[in-house]
């Protein structure tokens, strides 16, 4: 364990056009040649080694569980992580996608929380494909959902938000409701989240009010 662990660990901003000094570069081939043999180490800048018994977080979290050698002070004391990570699953073709969720669960995924789904039935294929794959027995989903507050945020999920997409009746109704779209769109979570309460394989749900906590309340109150 480090002696002096920060609050907050500093991080420079993500310059994806930025070219890296001679130093830098050099510095992290270093790193690369060396801490990835050692410690599987990927450079996603999140490390944690000196916290984790020189377990990579995101290599392998089930380690961070249970421990080097199977468990902390010989399997006693162990942390108690309910382990989780996010699923995308319009983000590819279900069969494909499935290939990833896999390895997540092999890694020791226990849970799975989606991105905000607003056509329930659209699920239908990456659930089976789960089901194929024997997998959806070993994983809790959470599907994300959110109240549309007006149709200009509907239309700003759909087109700027990756794997986010909003039906086309979805929109309609919410144009169609004007003054009452906010009215609307808590209606459409309602019945997003009775439509999921439906679905072999989902555990629950995700409320992201996105700055509306308010209404989440009422939400889970006309959902059940």
């Amino acid at each position: 364990m480090a002696l002096i662990t920060p609050l907050s660990r500093w991080q420079p901003a993500f310059r994806p056009f930025g070219r890296k000094g001679l130093a830098g570069r050099m510095l992290a081939l270093t790193e690369r040649c060396v801490k990835g043999p050692l410690f599987g180490c990927r450079m996603c800048g999140n490390c944690l080694l000196q916290e984790t018994a020189f377990i990579c977080h995101m290599e392998c979290p089930k380690g961070i569980r249970n421990g080097p050698c199977g468990g902390v002070n010989n399997g006693k004391h162990r942390p108690e992580f309910f382990l989780g990570a996010a699923a995308s699953p319009f983000a590819q073709d279900p069969s494909l996608q499935v290939i990833r969720d896999r390895k997540k669960i092999n890694a020791g995924v226990q849970f799975f929380q989606t991105n905000l789904v607003f056509d329930p039935d659209r699920l239908d294929g990456w659930l089976e494909n789960l089901e194929k794959q024997q997998l959806l027995e070993k994983v809790y989903i959470l599907v994300g959902v959110s109240p549309l507050r007006t149709l200009n945020m509907a239309k700003y999920l759909n087109d700027r938000i990756p794997g986010i997409t909003i039906p086309d009746h979805i929109m309609k109704r919410m144009e169609k409701a004007g003054a009452d779209a906010s009215g609307e769109g808590i209606r459409i979570a309602v019945e997003t989240i009775r439509r999921l309460r439906t679905k072999p394989g989902i555990s629950g749900v995700h409320i992201m009010p996105l700055g509306w906590e308010a209404v989440v309340p009422q939400i889970v109150n006309a959902s059940f």
